[in-house]
């Protein structure tokens, strides 16, 4: 798990306000939209074989399980590449009714992927446990709107700058990133579901959050974005 299939010296490693990701760099992306309108709205993660993890509240667009579509290996949204294949959902698991601080689900694949056959582009993110030691410089990914699949810098902060900005912000099940002093980045619509995740000193890559909210204003100077502890 966590083992990026980009090549080096296709990836950027500084980012203003966001950058493109090179292709196979983050392949455990997942794009979630729904059969009747093709429209993304939500991102997430592949975490093994049968399942994907979101935000609690991209799994409300609708009741029925079947109007979801799961789109894996997405790069560029503007074509149909060969690294990319749609699924269709067999189960949905939220966390809590309560959308705020528990807004995190689970969605069950129709087929189970082969990572080391037909699926081979696909990958699934880590999940950390309470040994787990990452840096605390972590990477955002989404982006909806562009074509291409949008990476940005998100570090980890302090969580009384979350405290101070959001009233119901809870450290014990959320994480405080972001929050340039510049602005000009960060998520925004259409980001939620997907990944904050950060590398350990292999180079694996950890999923230390699911993108939950951030300011009114997105990439607004000195507000954090809040992530949702998997």
């Amino acid at each position: 798990c966590g083992k990026s299939h980009a090549k080096p010296e296709d990836i950027e490693s500084n980012i203003i306000g966001g950058s493109d990701a090179a292709p196979g760099e983050f392949p455990w992306q997942i794009v979630l939209s729904l059969h009747s309108s093709q429209l993304d709205f939500c991102g997430g993660t592949i975490i093994n074989e049968r399942w994907v993890l979101t935000a609690s509240h991209c799994v409300m667009q609708s009741k029925n399980i079947s109007d979801y579509r799961i789109r894996l290996g997405v790069h560029n949204r503007t074509t149909h590449e060969s690294s990319e294949y749609d699924f269709n959902v067999d189960k949905v698991i939220q966390y809590d009714d309560l959308i705020i601080p528990n807004d995190i689900a689970i969605m069950k694949l129709n087929e189970s992927l082969d990572f080391k056959g037909k699926h081979k582009h696909l990958s699934p993110i880590c999940l950390p446990n309470t040994s787990t030691k990452v840096t605390d410089d972590c990477i955002a990914t989404e982006g909806n709107r562009p074509e291409i699949l949008q990476k940005v810098n998100e570090p980890i902060i302090d969580s009384s700058v979350c405290q101070k900005d959001y009233s119901f912000f809870n450290a014990t099940v959320e994480v405080c990133a972001g929050g340039s002093h510049s602005g000009g980045k960060g998520i925004c619509d259409a980001d939620s579901g997907g990944p904050l995740q950060c590398k350990d000193s292999t180079g694996k890559w950890y999923q230390l959050g699911v993108v939950s909210m951030g300011p009114m204003r997105c990439g607004s100077a000195d507000n954090p974005d809040i992530r949702l502890v998997p």
